[in-house]
């Protein structure tokens, strides 16, 4: 799966979570260790503090695929 896929998923889980008049305004840190295969499950793990949300991308095994960082403003 593409990365920008696997953003899209972690940024729709975060922003479920959010206020309706939250949304993301950048990505200031990405990393893609490992490639998600097609059928291979993952799980996104995520914390917030204040505007900052961390994530962290695991499969089933736990390795991490992918780690980050995103800001959240008020639209």
């Amino acid at each position: 799966m593409p990365g920008v896929l696997i953003l899209d998923h972690v940024i729709a889980c975060v922003l479920d979570a959010a206020d309706d008049q939250e949304r993301v305004a950048g990505l200031p840190q990405v990393k893609f260790l490992m490639p998600l295969q097609p059928e291979q499950e993952a799980r996104i793990e995520w914390n917030r503090d204040g505007m900052r949300v961390r994530f962290r991308v695991l499969d089933a095994d736990a390795r991490l695929l992918a780690s980050g960082e995103l800001k959240v403003n008020a639209a």
